[in-house]
């Protein structure tokens, strides 16, 4: 409704020219008279010096109201995407024009992070059931040799990577957390196993895993 309301104001706002009678070109009785906007040059006329003084062309244009129109359309912009669990930066939307530093754009784009999140735990089960009863059906009615079984779901990771890597190096220098809690942190849709598998190689390479023994011998 607000964008129509602005269009039918620049309808209306369009440039119009009023005209004497004197100007008018006659058609023929019952036809009716035109002007020619585009004509240049105009022959003399007879017109009646009393109305003299009223006979220039007057150009009329309508205010549009396009600033009102715009606002309100942000504001119902910001309030539907709001609405819907987002943050209107996530959208592009920059209306502002201000410079945010990084922790003002986290703390931002992190209601559009928790509703991400939500509808991905609502999506996932029912996304399981959907493709298992897919291969169901792909191995009972088109004989094909795999495996039914329930379908792993991976999701895109959340463009968090500045937040996630600064809060894992405080975690290493601290020591605070464990090999594998870090590598959850940074893969959260990761298996188990892939988990414990990374785990295990961070831990090769960077010598963590070695055994020392007691050069005492137990004496010491």
């Amino acid at each position: 409704e607000t964008w129509s309301s602005l269009m039918r104001d620049i309808d209306l706002g369009k440039r119009r020219i009023i005209v004497p009678d004197e100007f008018l070109e006659r058609r023929g009785r019952g036809q009716g008279a035109t002007f020619d906007g585009d004509r240049e040059v105009f022959s003399p006329l007879s017109i009646d010096p009393q109305t003299r003084d009223r006979t220039s062309i007057e150009v009329v244009d309508f205010a549009i109201r396009a600033g009102d129109h715009l606002e309100s359309a942000r504001s119902l912009f910001a309030e539907l995407v709001h609405g819907a669990g987002y943050s209107s930066s996530s959208v592009g939307d920059d209306s502002d024009g201000a410079v945010k530093t990084a922790t003002e754009v986290d703390s931002q784009d992190s209601l559009s992070d928790r509703t991400t999140t939500k509808k991905r735990r609502y999506w996932t089960p029912a996304l399981q059931s959907v493709l298992g009863s897919m291969l169901r059906l792909d191995r009972g009615v088109f004989r094909t040799a795999i495996t039914p079984g329930v379908p792993v779901i991976e999701w895109p990771t959340l463009d968090q990577s500045s937040r996630t890597a600064e809060t894992l190096n405080l975690l290493t220098m601290s020591q605070s957390a464990s090999v594998q809690t870090r590598v959850r942190m940074l893969h959260p849709q990761w298996t188990d196993d892939q988990i414990a598998a990374e785990a295990d190689t961070i831990k090769a390479e960077q010598g963590l895993d070695v055994q020392v023994t007691d050069p005492t011998g137990g004496f010491a």
